[in-house]
């Protein structure tokens, strides 16, 4: 996973990459803090990196992480996103779906 400002408060060790689209790449992590089982986005872009606790939307709605390379978020494991598909997300990943 990148470094930077962006990716300082994330548990280094609990990083996995998800999916590389085009110049994007997806990652997921775990923040350094106590919070409980919430994850961390990661998407670097265009030598950026953007990351946020909003790409984790419980029950798949939302609107996900907003970056240059367009909107992420991630779904629970076995969430059915038929409806999301339809509505212009992508599955990149079991967990994850892009909007350009």
């Amino acid at each position: 996973m990148p470094g930077g400002n962006s990716t300082r408060d994330i548990n280094p060790s609990s990083s996995r990459f998800l999916a590389t689209v085009g110049d994007t790449t997806y990652y997921l992590g775990l923040p350094r803090e106590n919070s409980g089982r919430e994850a961390c986005l990661v998407v670097e872009f265009g030598g950026q990196t953007a990351s946020g606790r909003r790409g984790y939307l419980e029950g798949g709605s939302g609107p996900g992480l907003k970056t240059a390379a367009g909107r992420a978020m991630l779904v629970p494991q076995g969430f059915d996103t038929l409806d999301l598909v339809g509505q212009g997300w992508e599955a990149v990943h079991p967990d994850l779906l892009v909007r350009w």
